[in-house]
């Protein structure tokens, strides 16, 4: 309420219909977390888990609807915007990488584009999740770790290392991972912001819990309404009161 009234007063009293004052808060925001790499925006550890490569034979294939059907064969899958899978039998389809749309239930899933024409059910099939799933206010990388087992480093790299890892298939074992940031489309909303993953080589096996420990940078938390804090240091107060004025009058 209080950062709503620094925009009244710099446009003298007026509060425009065109523009939700929030939205102008939440756009001061993101010019203030983009200016620096702030430190209040490192948040404490945490963990992530690994999902298993999941290889699948006698499913259907729905042409009309692109959907792969397997009962309970998708219990333990957990999807991510990016996820690809191979098919490698099945009666009049075409074998090769295809994207996964979406999942639908423990049975079934989309894909973005056709394998086939027709309805079959001898399709076999490998899933392979090749990212991580990062926290939803994820903005920058600071530093992964492994956690415990086997694995001793984990090195981060450009998505096109990665890239020339897949494409060539370089064994390199379980001892070392290499990982790099992407983001994929927001699958939850239609639009919205990108959705954070953490592309790994080699592609995990197995699904395992807290495998890798993480320290980020986290993005603006959003501002929803006038009845909530604003989650800035009291020591950018004054900064942030001088970036919503300025937006204001733009």
């Amino acid at each position: 309420q209080e950062a709503l009234q620094h925009i009244r007063h710099t446009l003298g009293g007026e509060l425009s219909s065109d523009l939700s004052p929030v939205t102008i808060l939440n756009e001061a925001g993101e010019w203030l977390v983009t200016a620096h790499q702030w430190r209040w925006l490192e948040r404490p550890s945490v963990t992530l888990n690994t999902r298993a490569t999941l290889s699948i034979s006698g499913a259907t294939w729905n042409s009309a609807t692109l959907t792969l059907t397997k009962t309970s064969g998708f219990a333990n899958y957990t999807f991510v915007d990016g996820d690809r899978l191979k098919i490698t039998g099945g009666t009049s389809v075409n074998q090769g990488w295809y994207n996964i749309a979406s999942k639908t239930d423990s049975s079934n899933i989309v894909l973005e584009s056709t394998i086939g024409s027709g309805s079959t059910s001898d399709i076999a099939f490998t899933v392979y999740p090749s990212s991580l799933i990062l926290p939803a206010d994820f903005k920058e990388l600071v530093d992964i770790q492994p956690t415990q087992g086997l694995v001793n480093a984990v090195n981060t790299t450009t998505t096109a290392y990665i890239n020339q890892l897949r494409t060539n298939e370089v064994a390199i074992g379980n001892m070392v991972y290499w990982v790099a940031v992407t983001w994929g489309a927001n699958a939850t909303t239609a639009g919205g912001r990108p959705t954070p993953r953490l592309e790994v080589y080699p592609t995990p096996t197995t699904n395992a819990t807290d495998e890798f420990t993480l320290f980020y940078r986290a993005g603006w938390p959003s501002v929803s309404a006038d009845d909530v804090f604003i989650e800035i240091p009291d020591y950018l107060n004054m900064i942030y009161v001088q970036i919503v004025r300025a937006i204001a009058r733009g």
